[in-house]
């Protein structure tokens, strides 16, 4: 889902003006040292278009557009569109390796860090160029996104 979202945001947003403004209310980095803005596109929030067409889903902080967002998601959630368009019952999700299988997985002898306990690595959780690496090696389809760039190298900035 994250792939259609990217592509979403690329073709809604190429060649528009936009204007982005941080929140007052809120921190200025998420929890995974990113940016975090909304973006109006027409005057439109961008940011509620997401969730209203199921391409992203709220995490737990505090925000100034917070009941604004949760109506948003849980109308997506309700009518079932983009990542919430799934079917329990025929779906078989692929099992999500614990912390301790990511640990003890092959890693070249690299000691990695246990898995944060909300399931996803970001850069700021490795000491090391290797220690991220290693993680992005062990699964190529980089669902933690540490190659942001796409070139195969995890977390460049370290």
């Amino acid at each position: 889902m994250g792939e259609r979202a990217s592509q979403f945001a690329a073709d809604e947003l190429d060649g528009k003006t936009v204007r982005i403004e941080t929140d007052p209310e809120a921190d200025r980095r998420g929890s995974f040292g990113r940016l975090l803005v909304y973006i109006y596109v027409d005057g439109e929030n961008f940011n509620r278009q997401l969730l209203t067409d199921g391409y992203a889903r709220l995490y737990d902080s505090s925000f100034s557009k917070r009941s604004d967002f949760e109506t948003a998601e849980a109308n997506a959630q309700q009518k079932e569109v983009g990542l919430w368009d799934f079917d329990e019952s025929t779906s078989t999700p692929e099992p999500t390796p614990t912390a301790t299988e990511m640990t003890e997985a092959p890693s070249d002898g690299v000691d990695i860090p246990p898995l944060p306990s909300d399931g996803d690595y970001d850069c700021s959780h490795f000491e090391t160029h290797e220690q991220a690496q290693a993680v992005l090696e062990q699964d190529p389809s980089d669902p933690h996104r540490l190659d942001a760039d796409d070139d195969g190298v995890a977390c460049e900035s370290l």
